[in-house]
């Protein structure tokens, strides 16, 4: 039971990765997540011993440390961008920001006015599109000639 709930590796939409994988989305898309509620609701023919108690599969512990080494990688890489951000911030210049404000309060007005229609889809895609806004220009500013803040 431990190997299946340890690989049942939940996605941000709430399904489980292998399972979804050994499933067929167009005839069959919960095909894995109902054969693990049929293991886990199933009883015990009669007369069989159970036996409780153990210790977990070196298979387990193996693919609990993956997991924990993939998301402390991630939660690294996201700290080291921000502190880059962080020190770097004042060599960043916006290229043109008055052409960029305009076209992120276009895109969001656009998108508003798909909201009100009832094209979410739509409104989607523009909300998305503003969020391209601002960008910044490739070459840095040097420290002398930065904007002081």
């Amino acid at each position: 039971m431990a190997e299946m709930l340890v690989t049942a590796w939940p996605l941000p939409d709430g399904t489980r990765l292998l399972p979804r994988l050994f499933s067929n989305a167009a005839d069959a898309p919960y095909l894995g997540e109902a054969g693990i509620l049929y293991n886990l609701t199933r009883r015990p023919a009669p007369g069989v011993i159970l036996h409780t108690g153990g210790s977990l599969p070196l298979f387990v512990l193996v693919v609990l440390a993956v997991q924990l080494g993939l998301g402390l990688l991630l939660l690294t890489g996201s700290i080291r961008s921000l502190r880059h951000w962080r020190k770097h911030r004042a060599s960043l210049i916006i290229a043109r920001p008055q052409w960029q404000f305009g076209l992120w309060l276009g895109l969001w007005l656009a998108g508003l006015v798909c909201l009100g229609l009832g094209k979410f889809s739509v409104a989607l895609l523009f909300f998305v599109g503003a969020q391209l806004f601002p960008r910044y220009e490739g070459k840095p500013v040097p420290p002398e000639a930065a904007p002081k803040s």
